[in-house]
């Protein structure tokens, strides 16, 4: 069998080709779901942002980060839009925003912040000494924002409401099936029955109706138990979920498999 960080590595590089993020990172970013409002904002924001139109993408981004406070991701792009229009008081003070919520697992991340507040506030102790904004040292190198925090929506939801719907059509298919064999095993057992020697011809037709009644009581457990599942399924694939994924997250969404990688232990694996 393969092992569990292969197995990990795998549906990674999987999830990745389908343009999906990985299940894996920071258990609490997981857990948060943003406001519909502030995702709405924040989806403008990034529009804006993408045009040049950088005080219009503050402002969306302020709002949005008014309506989810704790989001990595909005404090980290303001702080980005403050830093390419040169104000630098306001992007040092959001990235340190943003590097209080990255959490521990997020190293790699929070040593780069690190890195770039104390870069802008170089620059800042440069301009403070009486040189012009031309004459200062660059803000950033060329950007790479590929791996920057951000929000992601998916398709499929597997929240209470799935899991509950699944569960009880998996339930109700499980006593459909009991019930099912107990209507074969009575139905048998009335098939062989002996008049006189295993009992009367009352008792044979009472075995003959029990088989009945268990029969329709599967059918009916077997019937409802689908119709839950497929409930279930549609709750899944009908509904979109946006979260927050760190760097880290896409890190490992983006590690590619190679066919050796696939190889464990002698044994492919799907």
């Amino acid at each position: 069998m393969p092992g569990r960080h292969a197995r990990s590595a795998i549906q990674a590089a999987i999830l990745a080709s389908f343009g999906l993020v990985p299940c894996g990172g920071d258990a609490a970013a997981q857990a948060r779901t943003p406001p519909a409002e502030a995702v709405r904002f924040y989806e403008s924001g990034r529009e804006h942002y993408m045009a040049g139109r950088y005080r219009e993408a503050i402002a969306d981004l302020e709002r949005a980060l008014v309506l989810d406070p704790g989001s990595a991701t909005l404090a980290y792009n303001i702080a980005r839009v403050h830093e390419l229009l040169g104000e630098l008081d306001e992007a040092i003070r959001y990235y340190q925003r943003y590097f209080t919520m990255l959490p521990p697992s997020e190293a790699e991340e929070r040593q780069r912040v690190q890195e770039t507040i104390r870069r802008l506030e170089g620059a800042r102790r440069e301009l403070g000494t009486g040189r012009t904004a031309r004459e200062a040292p660059p803000l950033r190198p060329p950007p790479d924002e590929r791996h920057a925090p951000r929000w992601v929506t998916t398709r499929g939801v597997a929240d209470l409401a799935f899991w509950t719907v699944t569960g009880t059509g998996l339930a109700l298919m499980a006593a459909g099936g009991i019930l099912g064999g107990l209507a074969i095993d009575r139905e048998a057992f009335a098939e062989q029955f002996v008049l006189g020697a295993d009992g009367t011809l009352e008792e044979r037709s009472a075995l003959a109706d029990e088989a009945d009644r268990f029969a329709f009581g599967a059918d009916l457990l077997l019937f409802a138990g689908a119709a839950a599942l497929a409930g279930g399924l549609l709750l899944y694939v009908l509904r979109t979920e946006t979260r927050e994924v760190l760097p880290s997250e896409q890190a490992r969404a983006s590690v590619a498999v190679t066919p050796e990688a696939l190889v464990v232990h002698g044994r492919w694996a799907l």
